[in-house]
């Protein structure tokens, strides 16, 4: 592995401790590599909300993070999956928001509906982190599903070499 390089693979259980810990690892570890303040922030709260979302919605009590940041041409790829079980019902509307914010053509406006839902109390079913995730996160979204494990998959391409 080169210094630009980084793979790291948890199994965890997805509690406030082992989410927040996760958080700080991702920040530190981005930071570190991309030598960008921001882009560390954005990666540690994708972390955050895709892990928060297998708290809230799993089946299983473990979850599996994977996060990964490759040298590309022009810069770095970075990538963080959430797996985890599910229902077929919070799979299904998992899917439906993923889609959604794929389609929009205005990923600001899909966040602001999704902070109305929530604001409404529609807190589980809002989509609020997902959409964080597009709009503060800049980040493109993909789900896949075999039966009832889901991974969530964020990918982020950040241009620029080492500051």
């Amino acid at each position: 592995m080169r210094d630009e390089d980084l793979h790291l693979d948890l199994s965890l259980v997805p509690d406030g401790g082992s989410i927040a810990m996760t958080q700080r690892v991702v920040e530190d570890l981005s930071r570190r590599i991309l030598h960008d303040e921001d882009v560390g922030w954005r990666l540690a709260m994708v972390a955050h909300e895709l892990l928060d979302n297998a708290r809230k919605f799993g089946r299983g009590e473990v979850a599996r993070l994977r996060f990964a940041i490759e040298p590309a041409p022009g810069g770095h790829s970075a990538h963080v999956n959430v797996e985890s079980r599910s229902s077929r019902a919070d799979i299904a509307h998992l899917k439906s928001v993923c889609d959604e914010l794929a389609q929009s053509s205005d990923v600001q406006a899909s966040y602001l509906g999704a902070m109305r839902r929530a604001a409404l109390g529609h807190d589980d079913s809002s989509g609020l982190g997902l959409a964080r995730i597009c709009a503060e996160g800049e980040m493109a979204l993909s789900v896949a599903v075999d039966d009832d494990c889901v991974v969530v998959h964020a990918r982020l391409r950040v241009e620029g070499g080492r500051r």
